[in-house]
């Protein structure tokens, strides 16, 4: 997290305690022991006046987010970000808790930091079969500020850097390569992959007893065509998707599904798969899934302009 935000994002979460107007985050910063520290500590002589213009940015940013989260994402999540809002009883499964700094949905391993575009895809795009919606109704500008206004719920956790991307290989089944090794066979080899590994364990089995016990080498647990339900971070008792049914919340292609695989999904059962799968089984079943979801309809189609749902971006 770039240093200007940690600052804005710890005095601006003390003004919201005092009820204090975020104005006063540059009177703040810019004045009083903790800014001159901040200056002795991190800029070099004669940089002040660059520090300052800094700080005047980002104190600007960090009132455009809370005044945009205040207007759309209050109601929900609640006026200390705590998922609390006033529509939260009424909703299933519950809105985010940003008290705690942990997020789902990211391109890093899980229980690390997200990324600001991680956030940022989640606040445009929304999250499917959720109360989350899309807010492209808003300007870049004011989804990246709250991005920022976000982190103020827990700021000591933001301290710290965003975690590194997970790697990702080459595709070997992108239609876009000369050498593209078929879909089809992505599909049916993801589909052993898949079992073969474990998946089953949490989410369904998508295969007869017979076929199970061939491929896994051991008899499938009680009821293998149900999701079984795994506590998270926040309390809540959820069941593991079951692909033919339940939409993907924030993996949509093949790519998506791939770096969820990779980096899991933080807060919940799902761990990081990195070191776990090699990366050529990791596309074989995410190709595998998709197809599951494709088949259901529990996937959006391209956006427009797109040919291939397979390789279509989502957009940010």
């Amino acid at each position: 997290m770039p240093r200007r935000f940690q600052c804005a994002a710890r005095v601006g979460a003390g003004l919201l305690a005092a009820g204090g107007a975020a104005l006063a985050l540059g009177a703040a910063l810019f004045g009083g022991p903790a800014a001159t520290g901040f200056a002795a500590e991190r800029v070099a002589p004669g940089r002040e006046g660059g520090l300052r213009a800094e700080l005047a940015r980002a104190g600007a940013e960090f009132d455009l987010g809370r005044r945009t989260y205040e207007r759309y994402c209050v109601g929900c999540h609640g006026a200390k970000g705590d998922g609390k809002g006033p529509a939260a009883l009424f909703l299933d499964p519950k809105p985010r808790d940003f008290t705690s700094g942990t997020f789902k949905f990211a391109s890093v391993a899980a229980g690390q930091n997200p990324r600001d575009e991680d956030l940022l895809r989640t606040v445009t795009r929304g999250l499917r079969g959720t109360a989350m919606p899309s807010f492209r109704l808003l300007s870049e500008e004011e989804r990246r500020a709250v991005v920022q206004y976000l982190k103020s719920f827990a700021p000591e956790r933001w301290a710290d850097p965003p975690g590194a991307l997970v790697p990702r290989s080459p595709d070997p089944y992108d239609p876009a390569r000369d050498d593209a090794r078929p879909v089809s066979e992505a599909i049916e080899k993801g589909r052993i992959a898949y079992h073969k590994n474990g998946c089953w364990q949490c989410h369904p089995a998508y295969v007869g007893e017979d076929e199970f016990r061939a491929i896994a080498g051991r008899p499938p647990r009680p009821e293998p065509e149900k999701s079984v339900l795994t506590e998270d971070v926040w309390g809540e008792w959820i069941p593991a998707p079951d692909f033919t049914r339940d939409p993907l919340r924030a993996s949509w292609t093949v790519e998506e599904i791939y770096t969820t695989i990779t980096a899991g999904i933080g807060g919940a059962a799902m761990p990081t798969m990195a070191n776990a799968i090699d990366s050529e089984q990791r596309w074989q079943i995410a190709y595998f899934i998709h197809s599951l979801a494709e088949k259901r309809g529990t996937i959006p189609g391209p956006p427009p302009g797109r040919r291939d749902p397979r390789r279509a971006g989502g957009g940010k």
